[in-house]
């Protein structure tokens, strides 16, 4: 039982590492007077490397987490498939309703334990209110790790964004969502709240076109009666964009704090987990609509458990078509 669940949770980080009601209007009649907008829609192609690092640990005899000499590790060459796109209806002069999509195949020919696949999709009514504009909505994802499905999720988000004098604009967000995980990961299903607050900037300082700050908090409850699953998050991420060098630049640096309820097992203390990430990106437009994309990608998760510490490395060069 103690292996049957460590196996479960070394996944669930995985599938972690690899990776997010209202009736949506659904007559025809109702879509049929509303006016149609242009949608942005985007293909990318991706070729790259990932690698995952975390200790060797395994469950004694008497039920005890031992940590060995050496790390384990995951790697793999990447080839990957991302579609997305979106639409708009104008219900009226004030309402919109935004409908989007995106789907993200990952494979690996030599670690097949990297195949990852996501597809989601999203409604918005999007109006005027409050001096800006209030979006509300739901919206659903599907995630599957090595060919397998690994979670569902159904949420419900609202949505406030206002303007500022900056040209830039401020953007407050609370979702609500419940997760459920296929048969053999059922443990992990619970329900899930989740608040951000987001600012933007518009050339904050001379050679930076665009800068943001996003803070938010999360609190995810275990439904199955495991609290060692259930926990308290806070997160903080910082991005800039910038030109130079006939390319467009980005980086963004996310720092998280994660609390869980309970120990996973009788003498280990409840989960803690500081958790920093580094993203970087340059930009080639080929063309107006075409471009080439390095992403360069660090994050290393420090636990007081060596169960739960990790380190990924990823580079992966992206070609992207916009429509």
């Amino acid at each position: 039982m103690l292996k049957h669940s460590l196996r479960h949770i070394c996944q669930l980080i995985i599938a972690a590492l690899l990776i997010l009601t209202l009736a949506p209007i659904s007559q025809a009649e109702e879509l049929s007077v509303a006016k149609s907008e242009p949608g942005m829609y985007s293909v990318e192609l991706s070729r790259g490397h990932e690698s995952y690092q975390s200790p060797l640990v395994q469950i004694s005899d008497n039920g005890a987490l031992v940590r060995l000499d050496g790390i384990s590790q995951l790697s793999g060459d990447i080839s990957r498939l991302s579609v997305s796109g979106g639409h708009n209806y104008r219900l009226s002069s004030s309402t919109m309703l935004l409908l989007s999509s995106n789907m993200q195949d990952s494979r690996s020919a030599n670690a097949p334990d990297l195949d990852f696949r996501t597809l989601s999709f999203d409604s918005v009514i999007s109006m005027q209110a409050m001096g800006g504009s209030l979006g509300f909505g739901p919206g659903m994802q599907w995630i599957s790790v090595s060919g397998q499905l690994f979670r569902q999720r159904n949420a419900l988000h609202v949505d406030w964004t206002v303007a500022e004098i900056d040209q830039g604009f401020s953007s407050y967000m609370l979702e609500y969502g419940v997760n459920k995980h296929a048969e053999q990961f059922r443990d992990f299903n619970g329900i899930s709240t989740l608040g951000v607050y987001h600012r933007q900037f518009a050339k904050p300082i001379q050679g930076i076109t665009e800068a943001s700050i996003e803070i938010g908090a999360s609190r995810e409850h275990n439904t199955q009666q495991a609290p060692s699953m259930s926990n308290t998050l806070y997160y903080s991420r910082l991005t800039m964009d910038w030109e130079a060098l006939f390319l467009n630049w980005s980086v963004s640096w996310t720092h998280q704090r994660s609390r869980f309820d309970a120990p996973l097992l009788v003498g280990m203390r409840a989960r803690r987990d500081l958790f920093n990430s580094l993203d970087f990106s340059a930009i080639h437009a080929l063309r107006p609509q075409t471009s080439l994309r390095l992403d360069l990608s660090y994050f290393h998760n420090k636990a007081n458990s060596a169960l739960y510490e990790s380190r990924y490395r990823g580079t992966m060069i992206n070609l992207v078509q916009q429509f």
